[in-house]
């Protein structure tokens, strides 16, 4: 972590999937999601896990841990794919980009040493296949906002071309080699930009450099929380555990139901061909602010149906927005539940997701104004 730049920005910390981050800088939270919605945020993500996988059978090797189909990756493309215990619980969502002679994978930052340790223990005698935690030699920052190509033109070229989702290029910028995959979903999607941990002050000034004419603005930790829970996001330690499985927490994009056997293939198959899911991730629109924080109860009629994950207020509208499971028989759009927060009991209505980002309901009841966004 850049810890000079960022204190020098007026950063305060705290912490986000069980790591130190920043969680706001001196403009405050709600300039942050702002800027991220209307102009570009720049985060430093430096803090999630990265784990390189080289050798011949890398391919084969992560194809048969994971529910994606990496067989056919390309260098420059990229994708999401859970890591699954036998019994389809999940392990960690990772990403995934196939670079030349390696695949560079994406962790949860709370899990780098667990997917570190599960690709060690699945190497078979005759696998060649070399896992390497290279979390603290690189550095990772997002930009996201409808302006961020905008930085990555004056960064790369005019001719900076648009890219599939998860897919990435390399650029050089002053002999610093950068990989810049797209990134989907928050704030209308945006970039990671990848590079090499003693490139990071550079690379940091760089970008602030380049976006001066964008409007952008560095975001913290409490402005990506509101924006990846409007985008439905699902992030490890809050609605991602081993008690849940991909399609429990509507993984499906990270899912290949064509491709051979892997860990946890059979319980998934079963579950996606029955239709037997027990609960399932959905959106929710409370009535007013918590002041306990999640995870907490779902309540209908005196009866627990589920559990709220995550929550945050919406610095534009006020409406508090949150994310959490329910069992599939309450599972229907507009159905109400209860959330018990210690003495305190809030209405929330189940929202489709993802939640919309205008001309959208309001919750139960005009929400407040006030709201812990630091979950």
């Amino acid at each position: 972590m850049l810890a000079s730049q960022h204190a020098a920005a007026g950063a305060t910390f705290a912490q986000f999937q069980g790591v130190p981050t920043v969680s706001e800088y001196r403009s405050g939270f709600s300039n942050e999601y702002r800027a991220a919605k209307e102009f570009v945020g720049l985060m430093d993500r430096s803090w999630m896990g990265r784990v390189q996988l080289s050798g011949q059978d890398r391919f084969d090797f992560l194809n048969r841990m994971s529910t994606n189909d990496l067989i056919r990756a390309e260098f420059g493309t990229g994708l999401q794919t859970v890591l699954t215990t036998p019994e389809a619980r999940i392990i960690d969502l990772l990403t995934v980009y196939a670079e030349a002679g390696f695949l560079l994978c994406v962790t949860s930052p709370q899990n780098r040493r667990k997917v570190l340790d599960e690709f060690r223990r699945k190497i078979f005698f005759r696998d060649r296949v070399k896992p390497i935690d290279v979390t603290d030699q690189t550095a990772q920052f997002l930009l996201l906002g409808p302006r961020a190509m905008e930085v990555l033109e004056r960064l790369g070229g005019a001719g900076f071309v648009p890219l599939p989702d998860f897919h990435f290029r390399e650029i050089c910028v002053a002999g610093r080699k950068l990989l810049i995959a797209r990134v989907p979903h928050i704030a209308g999607g945006g970039f990671d930009v990848i590079g090499e941990d003693k490139d990071a002050a550079f690379l940091w000034q760089v970008l602030l450099e380049a976006g001066a004419g964008s409007g952008l603005q560095p975001i913290g930790t409490y402005a990506y929380n509101i924006l990846r829970i409007e985008a439905s996001l699902p992030l490890y330690g809050y609605e991602l555990s081993d008690a849940v499985n991909p399609l429990e927490a509507q993984l499906r994009q990270a899912i290949s139901f064509s491709k051979g056997c892997y860990t946890g293939q059979e319980v998934i198959a079963r579950l996606d061909t029955y239709q037997k899911l027990k609960q399932q991730l959905v959106g929710l629109r409370l009535s007013s602010p918590l002041v306990s924080v999640p995870p907490l109860p779902l309540y209908v009629n005196g009866i627990e149906v589920g559990q709220l994950t995550s929550v945050a207020q919406r610095p534009d509208t006020l409406d508090v927005i949150g994310l959490g499971y329910i069992r599939t028989k309450w599972n229907q759009p507009g159905s109400r539940v209860t959330i018990h927060a210690g003495e305190d009991e809030v209405a929330a209505i189940v929202a489709d997701l993802p939640f919309e980002t205008s001309g959208e309901q309001r919750s139960p009841t005009e929400s407040g104004r006030e709201e812990n966004t630091r979950v």
